[in-house]
């Protein structure tokens, strides 16, 4: 008998199984900058319009133009392990390489919008199989 070799493909989620397995992933983690800030979830049925306009929409951001960032780049600092880390930068590392991974094998158009210069509103986010949008959303203070 031959065994199958091919890898499994993985079942994408999306509605309430996505939504909870992000705010699983994500309680009680925070992002770091120079102000600590909670990282949420973000899932929502968005009105017609694109993804800049919904959350455009949802969160009163309309007058704002974000800055687009590749969803890759702002997780690289937050999964890349280096030598000074002690076991729980290592927990938080590989807690933010699993929420990558889910909102990479989940989402469509992923990607990360920054809102302000200073105060910075960051939204990961993205469209799941039945048309929400989902993903995160933090802080970050940089002077």
């Amino acid at each position: 008998m031959q065994k199958d070799h091919r890898k499994k493909k993985k079942k994408v989620l999306s509605g309430f199984e996505l939504k909870d397995l992000l705010i699983e992933a994500c309680a009680g983690l925070m992002y770091v900058s120079e102000t600590d800030a909670p990282i949420e979830t973000i899932f929502f049925a968005p009105e017609a319009g694109n993804l800049v306009q919904s959350l455009s929409r949802e969160f009163g951001l309309s007058d704002q133009i974000p800055k687009q960032e590749d969803p890759i780049s702002f997780f690289a600092k937050l999964t890349a392990v280096k030598p000074w880390h002690n076991e729980k930068d290592r927990v938080f590392q590989k807690r933010f390489s699993k929420i990558q991974g889910i909102l990479i094998d989940n989402l469509t158009d992923l990607t990360c919008l920054r809102y302000g210069n200073i105060r910075i509103e960051i939204y990961i986010v993205g469209f799941d199989q039945a048309g929400n949008v989902a993903g995160l959303k933090t802080m970050s203070v940089e002077t």
